[in-house]
């Protein structure tokens, strides 16, 4: 009986902790010191508080939001106390330098109001020295090649990750572009050995490792002072369990090949925003025939022929060189005597290598001859606004004189093109005979019906009817079994393929053997499913996989190891031919499961 009551008086004094449990707002972040655009979470938590609240949040006017708020709940009882909390979790980037303050956020519950702590961070530029705070892991500096710009000036921004040379990472990702709002862009497109090379280099007195992240050419279209916003990029690094304890104190069960598995963790890397003055282009000494030609140009033009006849055709090509917006750049129309027909230019734009705002524009114009005489082709110019003189220029090609002779054709008929006039030639006579002379002639009634003739013939038709028939019936087949020959033969050819990886882990050269088995792995799943290995994407393999049952073991152990030969070059700590040689035979086994669950 006594314990009974005890009991129910135990449930009631939990029912009223919880009633009359203290309410609070509470504000944390993960670091309170920390460089510019380094992420960090920032958590607003509320204790005991019901559903219908009002929450007025901080400004975070000098932080810039990465992710979230993410929300979480939870219920605990201690010491008899109970304990209701919903969190909020943010991640922010700092925008300046110096000190933050966070100020505090208010909850307001039945016309009282909670406010929590403020929050103070501070932010030092990299590479200050700074008495007890390190240098920055990581982080992305966006490039550009000028601030202060015209309208229709080109311009390139480069975003480059730098990292520390003991962090080992995997392929990062793009998890936001900049919007560009006012500015036409072109990504430009890294070859693969660029995307996934990293360079050793010094960063303000740090070394790092370098790679490269997106480049883009962009275009102002609208003056005035723009804001590109900051790029985000996902970086996967690597997360190394902690060793396990042998219960039996042998320290040979603390050797690294018993310290767990590798795992990748995403990081956020934030880039700084840009700032950038766009300049409109001078009304004073604008051209009339100004196009919006912006940069540094010549002209050069030339005729493949000075002397024609009458309806031959010549082709007057314009080249534009230098250094500027040349994809939008347009020609006024050269001055073309009235005596020539012109036809549309064909434009080409030969852009020099790596590079989008060097090199020419080509004008190919087809001119056809129309009246005999001397002619002259003239004002081949082109008005631009070069961006260092600040001033409109005009350059101008050479005159071209073309001689055209023969006799005008008056009947207003168009010749075409590349063909001069000729007259008709008039033959002997108006009708041409096939035959004139009459020798071998005989009657039909000469010639008899021969029945085995015909019989002979019909059955030659019939084969070979019977042979084109069963002959095509014998490629189809030959076409399907292709797909089953290659499926049959996957484990044999990926074998020869891994003798390769063989070769190189005896000459210990880690980035081919790498290579090879990871072209064994891609060229035998290709094989197994009749596709071309170019161009495949382990993501896809890993999900046709899981469609046909294959365990998640096998899944996560082939994942795996394309992703480690993949990334191999990015680690910074090389596997020695030990680790080699057992991931040579995990892709064996692995192959020989994949095989046996494919068939």
């Amino acid at each position: 009986m006594y314990g009974s009551i005890r009991n129910i008086l135990a449930v009631l004094i939990l029912i009223t902790a919880g009633l009359y449990a203290q309410k609070s707002v509470k504000m944390s972040v993960s670091g309170s010191e920390m460089f510019k655009n380094d992420t960090f979470e920032l958590e607003i938590k509320l204790e005991n508080f019901g559903s219908d609240v009002t929450i007025q949040y901080p400004r975070f006017a000098d932080l810039a939001k990465v992710a979230g708020p993410y929300q979480s709940s939870s219920t605990s009882i201690i010491n008899g106390a109970m304990t209701k909390s919903v969190s909020l979790t943010y991640q922010f980037a700092p925008k300046k330098l110096g000190k933050i303050i966070i100020e505090p956020a208010v909850v307001t519950e039945g016309g009282v109001s909670y406010k929590s702590n403020e929050i103070i961070i501070t932010v030092f530029e990299q590479g200050q020295n700074v008495e007890g705070s390190q240098t920055r892991d990581m982080f992305i500096t966006a490039e550009v090649s000028s601030r202060n710009v015209y309208v229709g000036e080109m311009i390139k921004l480069d975003y480059i990750l730098y990292i520390k040379p003991e962090i080992r990472l995997s392929m990062p990702s793009l998890a936001e572009e900049p919007k560009f709002t006012n500015f036409v862009k072109e990504q430009e497109e890294f070859s693969r050995e660029k995307a996934s090379t990293l360079t050793q280099t010094v960063y303000k007195g740090q070394k790092y490792n370098m790679l490269p992240v997106r480049s883009y050419w962009l275009i102002p279209t609208s003056s005035g002072d723009k804001i590109i916003e900051p790029v985000t990029v996902k970086v996967p690094v690597e997360v190394k369990s902690k060793k396990r304890r042998s219960p039996f104190n042998d320290p040979f069960f603390d050797d690294d090949l018993f310290s767990g598995f590798t795992n990748y963790a995403d990081k956020t890397a934030l880039s700084d925003e840009i700032k950038i003055t766009v300049n409109p282009l001078p009304e004073n000494g604008r051209p009339s025939d100004y196009t919006g030609a912006v940069g540094s140009f010549s002209i050069n033009s030339t005729v493949d022929n000075d002397s024609i006849a009458v309806n031959d055709g010549i082709t007057l090509k314009v080249i534009i060189s230098g250094k500027g917006n040349l994809s939008d750049i347009a020609l006024p129309q050269p001055s073309i005597p009235n005596d020539f027909e012109v036809y549309d230019p064909k434009r080409t734009v030969q852009l020099d290598r790596n590079s989008k705002n060097s090199g020419k524009v080509i004008y190919e114009y087809l001119l056809l001859a129309r009246t005999p005489g001397e002619h002259l082709i003239n004002n081949i110019s082109l008005s631009y606004f070069d961006t260092k003189e600040k001033k409109y220029k005009t350059v101008s090609g050479r005159q071209h004189r073309v001689v055209v002779t023969g006799t005008a054709d008056n009947t207003g008929s168009q010749r075409p093109a590349g063909y001069s006039r000729r007259d008709v030639e008039v033959l002997a006579s108006d009708i041409r005979y096939i035959k004139k002379s009459f020798e071998n002639i005989y009657e039909i009634s000469e010639k008899g019906f021969d029945p085995g003739r015909l019989g002979i013939s019909a059955g030659i038709s019939v084969l070979l009817m019977l042979s084109a028939f069963f002959g095509r019936l014998y490629i189809l087949k030959n076409l399907n079994d292709t797909a089953l020959s290659r499926r049959k033969k996957a484990v044999k050819n990926a074998n020869k393929r891994l003798k390769n990886s063989v070769k190189a882990l005896e000459a210990n050269d880690m980035l081919k053997f790498y290579k090879t088995l990871d072209e064994a792995l891609l060229k035998f799943i290709a094989d197994k499913f009749n596709i071309s290995h170019a161009g495949i994407i382990s993501d896809e393999i890993i999900a046709v996989l899981m469609e046909k049952g294959v365990e998640e073991t096998m899944r996560n152990d082939l994942s795996g190891l394309l992703m480690k030969s993949a990334s191999i070059q990015f680690a910074p700590s090389k596997p020695d031919s030990k680790e080699m040689a057992t991931d040579l035979e995990k892709a064996k086994n692995l192959m020989s499961g994949l095989n046996e669950r494919l068939k």
